[in-house]
């Protein structure tokens, strides 16, 4: 019978009219389309409800067999997510006491795909047989294409977690997190193992998601979440519960939205203000410099009162550099200068190098200490000024123990000279200093290699023990010392045989004058310890640039000595004489 004509209809004739008055034609529609329609009727005296569904409601349901229409019912209500029944529920009662259109959007447990995104739109029909009668459609939007209006970025991301399931469902496309998938399960704990939030932020974002009920809803917590990029970035986080009873509280929703660019500028500042203020506090002195202005921003630690005044006469920042020159040692003061020059700190921005960092001694309480000048160079981002940050640090201890350290690595214990590999390391360096091949305008290093030792040195050990020994071969290094230059190299090969390397002489009579002055001085009987013998033989060969072999010229020189030996001791001779 014709419902139109307002006699009792039989349900299952109300299915099929669904499918009969839309046709054939408007079936496939709503098949290709995923859309199914319903008639809810509702008789508030008995408390009964019927759902009848159109066929492609039932298939987009899971509904593989046929039901009353009262399962039908229970079989879609039952199956919300129970954190959206309040939702539900406000939404029927909102349709049927106004009559207005109304448009509901729930998460619905598919019994094939688990949690899916549903939305279900309905309106108040004409009531029939003493019900009241709803009517309208139903879709599945879990995997619905839904192309933004706006940037991607620019809109919050929402999603709901299920306590129970420990589990979250996104509602949004997740184009602002990073991230691809809409379902994830051992949740918080899979956000912590992908590192999704910040390790700061951990402790803090255990305790939103854990035990839920009773707690309050947070409003506006900002924290560090990895973005779409996969950087950190800035988002404020707010949870709201679906369902109103404590019991029911099993349901969150959580919109994630990421801070405006004013904020997420205010959050970077207080963070990196921190960091700087962690780095100020182990250094004795700090400055900032606005480059483009050459004019210091701030100053502190040993330089806080005397740059301030620099600051308040309006010097600029190579006037305040040398302000320094009485500070730094001397020696140092040439490399101090040379890298903190407006032109260097430039360069260190566009070769690309963030800082760099040298040592130099610096007066600090009226005693020259070590330390390390730092300069870290950046461009701030809205206004893109270069700024440049620049930071001294006391090394005092910490360098002279690593001096003391070099210096033992490379001395001899008992004479204090070079020992055998780095005297080696020295010559070879300075030998090689100048690139013959690539400059051929250019002399080659040039110098003369001795090698000595101490005649009948055996006897003295045998004669009158190893301490008087050690005393002879720590006499014969201090005459070695002061008979050559300082910028020659003297060292010890081992037992009673020394080296000396006389940087660019290649004048045997520059080097037998030298050496006549070395035999005169261990001649000396001052200089006989306990009246002991002193003498020694000396090897010479010249060496150059060119065709320099360190191992070959210690040959030479070896060669040499044993010439001098042969000749009866206390005396020197020269490789080239004996070709």
């Amino acid at each position: 019978m014709k419902d139109k004509e307002g006699y009792r209809m039989d349900p299952h004739e109300i299915e099929g009219s669904l499918d009969k008055q839309l046709g054939q034609w408007g079936q496939d529609i709503l098949e290709t389309i995923k859309l199914g329609l319903w008639v809810i009727r509702i008789d508030k005296k008995a408390e009964k409800y019927e759902m009848f569904m159109s066929r492609q409601l039932q298939a987009s349901l899971g509904l593989k067999e046929t039901l009353s229409p009262q399962k039908c019912f229970k079989y879609w209500y039952h199956a919300i997510n129970e954190g959206y029944y309040h939702y539900v529920n406000l939404g029927l009662e909102n349709m049927i006491r106004s009559g207005r259109l109304t448009q509901l959007e729930y998460t619905w447990t598919h019994p094939d795909e688990g949690d899916i995104m549903v939305r279900w739109l309905g309106i108040r029909a004409e009531d029939k047989d003493g019900k009241i009668c709803l009517k309208g459609d139903h879709r599945i939007i879990s995997n619905m294409y839904k192309p933004r209006f706006l940037p991607v970025g620019s809109e919050s991301e929402i999603f709901e977690y299920n306590r129970k399931k420990q589990s979250i469902y996104f509602h949004t496309g997740r184009e602002s997190l990073y991230g691809d998938a809409n379902k994830e399960k051992d949740f918080p704990d899979c956000w912590i193992q992908q590192e999704m939030v910040h390790p700061h932020f951990v402790k803090d974002f255990y305790a939103m998601f854990r035990d839920i009920e009773g707690k309050k809803e947070v409003n506006d917590e900002e924290m560090l979440l990895k973005s779409k990029q996969g950087t950190y970035e800035w988002f404020r986080v707010k949870t709201r519960y679906l369902g109103k009873e404590k019991q029911k509280i099993h349901t969150v929703l959580v919109l994630l939205e990421p801070a405006n660019q004013q904020r997420a500028l205010e959050l970077e500042y207080m963070r990196k203000e921190s960091f700087y203020k962690a780095i100020l506090s182990d250094t004795v002195a700090y400055a900032e410099l606005d480059v483009e202005s050459r004019q210091l921003k701030s100053a502190g630690g040993l330089w806080k009162s005397d740059l301030k005044k620099c600051i308040e006469r309006g010097e600029v920042f190579d006037q305040i550099m040398d302000f320094h020159k009485g500070r730094v040692l001397a020696e140092d003061y040439e490399v101090y200068r040379e890298q903190c020059t407006l032109k260097a700190i430039k360069d260190m921005y566009h070769k690309g190098i963030a800082a760099k960092k040298f040592s130099l001694r610096y007066l600090i309480d009226g005693e020259m200490r070590w330390v390390e000048m730092m300069i870290h160079v950046f461009q701030e981002q809205v206004l893109e000024n270069m700024y440049a940050l620049i930071l001294l640090k006391d090394i005092d201890s910490e360098k002279k123990r690593e001096l003391a350290q070099a210096v033992a690595a490379s001395r001899d214990p008992l004479t204090n000279l070079y020992n055998r590999k780095f005297f080696a390391y020295h010559v070879t360096r300075y030998m090689q200093s100048v690139d013959v091949t690539q400059n051929l305008d250019a002399k080659p290093p040039r110098g003369a290699l001795l090698m000595l030792d101490l005649d009948d040195f055996k006897s003295v050990n045998d004669k009158y023990g190893h301490l008087k020994g050690d005393a002879v071969l720590k006499r014969l290094a201090r005459v070695l010392e002061s008979t050559f230059r300082k910028r020659d190299i003297i060292g010890r090969l081992g037992g009673d045989e020394f080296v000396v390397f006389l940087k660019g002489i290649d004048s045997k009579k520059l080097v037998g004058r030298r050496i006549e002055n070395l035999l005169e001085t261990l001649r000396d009987p001052s200089y006989e310890p306990d009246g002991l013998p002193f003498s020694c033989s000396v090897g010479i060969t010249f060496v150059n640039g060119k065709h320099f072999s360190y191992d070959e010229s210690l040959r030479q020189a070896d060669a040499a000595l044993y010439e001098s030996k042969r000749k009866g001791k206390a005396t020197y001779s020269y490789y080239e004489e004996l070709q």
